[in-house]
């Protein structure tokens, strides 16, 4: 997380990137115009111009914790910097859904003997990204609500947040 823009700024010139930089910046005529702290970096935005005889228009952009900016949406899309800037502030405070990869990892982490019914779907779930993905003709969806009911001999702590943590995701 990035409190301002001047250490998102830090972490991509450290990673030996250039988005920053003042040529870049004059090269596109890019200005920043917000800075919104998320869990996972910061989302910003931009606004460009062409020439002179191009209007201004607004980008809205993503910085990871590890300095990668990313672009949201398409370049260049919003014609008024209110209407970028919404949208970042509300990405800025989305809460972070975790892919279903990384938390089939934390399952196989904790879960020491698990039940035999509930290993293929982890299995599956280890492949799969977000709840909307496909397993084959399987949906995840449908992957995740089998294992949430293959699972309850796994408990405690972790087992309790991470069920929630997937039928939040089902809801």
């Amino acid at each position: 997380m990035f409190n301002t823009l001047e250490d998102a700024i830090a972490a991509n010139e450290a990673a030996g990137m250039f988005f920053f930089t003042p040529d870049t910046m004059s090269f596109f005529d890019s200005k920043v115009e917000g800075f919104y702290p998320s869990p996972d970096g910061a989302y910003f935005t931009t606004s460009e111009q062409f020439d002179d005889q191009s209007p201004r228009l607004w980008t809205v952009r993503h910085i990871t914790d590890n300095g990668k900016t990313d672009t949201i949406g398409e370049f260049q899309e919003y014609t008024t910097p209110t209407a970028a800037n919404v949208i970042a502030a509300g990405l800025a405070s989305a809460p972070v859904v975790r892919s279903l990869h990384d938390i089939a990892t934390e399952i196989m982490t904790d879960w020491a003997k698990p039940y035999f019914g509930a290993t293929p779907y982890v299995r599956a779930m280890i492949t799969l990204d977000r709840i909307t993905d496909q397993y084959g003709a399987d949906s995840a969806d449908s992957i995740v609500r089998y294992f949430l009911a293959n699972a309850g001999t796994w408990r405690g702590e972790t087992a309790r947040r991470v069920k929630a943590e997937l039928k939040g995701m089902l809801a």
